[in-house]
């Protein structure tokens, strides 16, 4: 009986994606049907991601190996960004420098922050480990990689979460998301409640006159 999807008998390459038919049909890339772990030899984009089969594939063997997305899964690595969105110029290659994440990993800049919650919810740099340039990675800013307290978090994209005049990580001196003694709370202006500024306190901002006079009062 004929097979359903049949392809081409008198094209070794029926969709034209640069995988083999036999090695479209007999390929172990897995994905939703267990069953047939083939890509789709009749279909250039089988999971439909904005990047061919062949591109996917790159060695075209039938195996979705290191550095490779899967031509299965339109979303490779699970970070909630389509592999063709997060390989932009849909050559099959991640080109940092051309502001592309890697499709083929969650967290491109290793910051413990997955692409798509940077990319779709927090707003940070995906590729940049430190998006506010403060010293504190992003991570450890939002109470995941490295924060040793997750119940108090500063903002990823502002250097000077608190306004005080202070930069983030030097009042987290440490750098473990935790406020320690010795230490001011970067997630408040004015750690000691004294009613004034911890960046005016330390003489690094605000009116420094107004601040003398008060003393000599």
């Amino acid at each position: 009986q004929p097979v359903a999807n049949s392809t081409n008998p008198r094209a070794k390459d029926s969709d034209g994606d640069g995988v083999l038919d036999a090695v479209e049909v007999n390929a172990k890339y897995g994905g939703k049907f267990p069953a047939f772990a083939g890509s789709d030899p009749n279909v250039a984009d089988s999971d439909g991601d904005g990047l061919g089969d062949g591109t996917e594939d790159k060695n075209k063997n039938g195996n979705t190996e290191s550095g490779e997305s899967n031509p299965k899964k339109a979303d490779s690595d699970g970070d909630n960004l389509a592999d063709g969105s997060e390989d932009a110029n849909k050559d099959g290659g991640w080109d940092k420098a051309k502001g592309e994440t890697d499709p083929t990993q969650s967290d491109s800049d290793g910051d413990g922050v997955n692409d798509g919650l940077e990319v779709n919810f927090y707003g940070t740099n995906p590729l940049v480990v430190d998006t506010d340039g403060d010293g504190l990675p992003d991570g450890l800013e939002l109470g995941k990689k490295g924060d040793t307290d997750t119940a108090t978090t500063t903002n990823p994209k502002a250097a000077d979460t608190d306004g005080d005049g202070l930069n983030d990580a030097a009042e987290d001196g440490n750098k473990n998301g935790k406020l320690d003694g010795g230490e001011t709370n970067p997630g408040l202006a004015d750690s000691d409640g004294d009613g004034l500024g911890d960046g005016l306190e330390l003489g690094k901002t605000g009116d420094y006159l107004g601040y003398f006079r008060m003393l000599n009062q």
